[in-house]
């Protein structure tokens, strides 16, 4: 911070009380400098050292108004043009972008600007340019500290949110005897707010470095940063850690070798589907050019070699905090290099039809400051936004975790979430069946699965989509639901007690997701998903015979009803035929309104009688 500039003459008072300045910077004694350096400007105004110390103080204490102004009295006192490149950090940070632009471009006009230093201030430009403009169109922000039982005196960062909304999970610095260390805390909500944070029990938290953390949808399990432990690939790794129940952790796992490597792998997120994790990677934590990356698991569980994401997302600067929402295809970041207003801005960038990132949205001012605003995650409801943050609440406190709504614009879908467990129907025993959820109106699977050794399986669903959920296992017949999704939010969950019936003749199945034009047999195209998995269970037991039954509501006379429901029924033979099932396995039936399962008084009865069967003959 120290150094000299001025090659004028000096009083002996002034150059005595800038010694004694520089001193009480040693002992780290800021009030005492700047009253020192206030000796020295009284004795000798054009004192250029002492304006130069004042500033870098300032900029310290983060007043960088008061940094602005000392840096503009040594450029003025003859300081030299160089100084035009602190004096414009200090104008970004104190929002001045037009006064910063002037000042970057007279420091180019220095003439010995290093080929570095010039790419960096030209890119201190562009923020200023961007900077102008966003003062200009502020969002709506509204930020509300998360609590004094989380926000204390120590940091706190990196926030987690569950799906529910009722868990926060945070990283906090203690020190312990005189070292840093860093845990992991937790919180939870109650009528509305949050209750005190308590360090996590378990094996999880130890002598090394915990941090960055990402919870699986679930809640199961748990991806974070561990530093300098033992089995460690480098200086930090990203390990796993399994809920074991009642508060408790077990100890993390390092993910290997795919993954972590000899550099610094921190701040990992898993995407909803537990298929994709997004990290940082660089050469060290202070590394001036991280970049976000990404690995996919297989249906084996391994996960494959790390890449990189693509040059939209990644800038030769720092990118850092991926979040990848609950929707699985808006992800959040921190990045000094795309355009912003100074330090490490907050972005969005959304997953296009063919998988392809966006171009990174700046989420606008003032949720982005010329500070350091970073570790955003975003509730299920798309709504509602935590991060940490360097604003200033008081001398004390630097970083603590803030809540905000997020601009409609920059909000990720809203999702609902499904769970439920499969079991045989005649011993109800746990069946860790095939679980495939289908968009019916893309035809994509949204997530293709298991259900674990217990029967169990979960998954979050973005909303306002119809979804046909398929569960399949060998031996037994399929299971066909269908998952409507109206604008429900994160409160919304479904369950499915799924059932599954062996193989045999007299084996009935509903096929939900078979959809007909109104008072017509022609199937609708989203009806493809559930023919091709009927298609796929009659290629898979060759030995089986099937009737397509038709059913209607009592909409309508009986002998057009009966016409009508062997007309759908032919459909779907007609569909299987033409794919290569032997017509001598198929029969159809149509049964009119004859058996309804429901009332027909409703339209959800009617809707439900207005139905497609397979039995087993």
């Amino acid at each position: 911070m120290i150094f000299t500039l001025s090659v004028s003459a000096q009083s002996k008072k002034a150059l005595k009380a800038y010694e004694n300045a520089k001193r009480a910077i040693q002992q780290d004694d800021f009030n005492l400098a700047l009253s020192e350096l206030d000796k020295a400007i009284d004795s000798s105004p054009e004192y250029v050292d002492a304006y130069v110390l004042i500033g870098d103080i300032q900029l310290t204490k983060n007043e960088p108004g008061l940094a602005s102004d000392a840096y503009l009295d040594a450029v003025n006192n003859g300081g030299g043009q160089f100084l035009n490149y602190k004096l414009g950090i200090a104008q970004i940070k104190s929002l001045q972008y037009a006064e910063a632009e002037i000042s970057f471009l007279s420091y180019l006009d220095y003439g010995k600007v290093r080929p570095e230093t010039k790419k960096r201030v030209m890119h201190f430009i562009k923020n200023c340019k961007f900077g102008k403009v966003a003062l200009q169109d502020p969002v709506p922000f509204d930020p509300k500290s998360v609590g004094e039982g989380v926000n204390t005196l120590d940091y706190q960062y990196h926030p987690a949110i569950s799906i529910d909304g009722k868990l926060l999970v945070y990283t906090q610095l203690d020190n312990l005897n005189g070292r840093d260390d860093e845990n992991f805390y937790y919180a939870v909500k109650e009528d509305g707010q949050w209750g005190a944070g308590r360090k996590m029990e378990g094996s999880i938290n130890s002598r090394y470095n915990e941090g960055v953390q990402s919870l699986t949808a679930n809640g199961n399990y748990m991806f974070y940063t561990i530093c300098e432990r033992n089995d460690s690939k480098g200086s930090c790794d990203i390990y796993v850690a399994k809920y074991l129940g009642e508060g408790l952790w077990s100890q993390g796992r390092n993910l290997g070798d795919s993954i972590n490597t000899r550099n610094w792998e921190s701040q990992p997120s898993l995407s909803p589907d537990g298929n994709t994790l997004f990290f940082v990677r660089g050469s060290n934590m202070q590394d001036k050019n991280t970049d976000l990356f990404y690995s996919e698991r297989d249906e084996n569980g391994k996960w494959s070699r790390a890449k990189k994401l693509p040059e939209t997302i990644n800038t030769p600067y720092r990118e850092m905090s991926p979040f990848i929402h609950f929707d699985n295809s808006t992800l959040y970041f921190a990045s000094q290099g795309h355009p912003g207003m100074g330090d490490a801005d907050l972005f969005v960038s959304r997953k296009d039809e063919n998988g392809e990132w966006g171009k990174p949205e700046n989420l606008g001012y003032p949720i982005n400051t010329p500070f350091e605003e970073f570790g955003l995650v975003v509730s299920a409801d798309g709504k509602s936004a935590f991060y940490a943050s360097d604003r200033i609440v008081d001398e004390t406190r630097t970083r603590n975790i803030y809540e905000f709504e997020l601009p409609e614009d920059k909000r990720a879908k809203t999702v609902a979430w499904l769970k439920g467990k499969v079991t045989d129907k005649e011993t109800g025993k746990p069946i860790n069946g095939s679980v495939e959820i289908v968009n019916l109106e893309t035809g994509l699977p949204w997530i293709s699965a298991r259900a674990n050794s217990s029967g169990m399986f979960f998954t979050v669903l973005p909303a306002n989509t119809d979804y046909a959920l398929n569960i399949e296992q060998e031996g037994y017949m399929f299971y066909s639901a269908n998952v409507s999704l109206g604008d429900e939010s994160f409160e919304k969950a479904f369950e499915q007690r799924v059932k599954l019936s062996p193989v045999k003749s007299g084996s009935k199945l509903v096929l939900n997701n078979i959809f007909f034009e109104t008072d017509s047999y022609k199937l609708l195209n989203k009806s493809e998903t559930e023919l091709k998995t009927l298609f796929t269970f009659l290629e898979a037991n060759p030995q089986v015979k099937i009737r397509v039954d038709g059913h209607t509501d009592n909409q309508g006379s009986d002998s057009y009803n009966a016409m009508l429901s062997k007309n759908r029924a032919n459909s779907v033979k007609a569909y299987l035929q033409k794919n290569g099932i032997d017509s001598k396995r198929l029969t159809t039936k149509g049964f009119g309104a004859s058996q309804p399962i429901a009332s027909n008084d409703t339209e959800e009865g009617k809707q439900l009688n207005r139905r497609t069967e397979v039995t087993i003959l």
